[in-house]
């Protein structure tokens, strides 16, 4: 865990928010432009590795590179005091994931959830044409941005095991490894095949209308 206070680069942690795989995701503020942000920072465990420090680059490239209104945009990548971290657009609002425990267990109207889903498809659209799978879509990487009010606007964050399917970027499994949330996985992607492309993420997509 890094200490609420402590400098990373141009940003100074200012507080915990979420912990994942392999990051810990903070809130912070830009010490020049006095801007608040999130910073998943890299385990120090996993930092030591030189594989998966090249795939949490890789999440930062190609989650910098998705600009869309439904996506968190990455603004920084920062390596410092033995530390790396991607920066990100602070989201005021909490996970679907959350809300769905929290706030509004059970069952959705479809007036309620269907428009909001419409946008997720969006995001995801987009990333597809972009020729980037995400492979890990579930309610924990949808977060509400609730900056304008309730219920919020969905945004799809960690790309921490994306899949480019096209250009040079190194690939971030190998055949019969598991990557994803069990729940979410399609039949393919449980199987630990390399050939996962755009249909996994339509399955998961099902699964979360689900």
């Amino acid at each position: 865990m890094v200490r609420e206070g402590t400098a990373l680069g141009s940003y100074v942690i200012e507080g915990y928010i979420a912990s994942g795989g392999m990051g810990v995701v903070y809130r912070a503020q830009h010490r020049v432009l006095r801007r608040t942000v999130a910073i998943k920072v890299l385990q120090e465990a996993f930092a030591r590795s030189p594989q998966v420090r090249q795939r949490f680059e890789q999440e930062a490239m190609v989650q910098a590179n998705l600009i869309h209104p439904n996506i968190v945009p990455v603004t920084d990548f920062v390596s410092a005091d033995g530390l790396v971290a991607l920066v990100m657009e602070f989201v005021a609002g909490p996970s679907l994931d959350q809300v769905l425990e929290e706030e509004q267990p059970g069952p959705w109207a479809e007036s309620n959830w269907l428009p909001m889903f419409a946008r997720v498809v969006s995001g995801v659209a987009y990333a597809h044409t972009a020729g980037v799978v995400h492979r890990d879509l579930k309610p924990g990487n949808v977060l509400l941005d609730r900056a304008a009010g309730r219920p919020g606007i969905p945004r799809i964050t960690d790309f921490g095991i994306a899949k480019l399917v096209s250009g040079s970027a190194p690939a971030a499994t190998r055949a019969g490894s598991r990557l994803g949330t069990v729940p979410f996985m399609a039949p393919e992607q449980f199987r630990g095949e390399l050939d996962v492309g755009p249909a996994a993420d339509v399955f998961a997509l099902g699964m979360l209308a689900w």
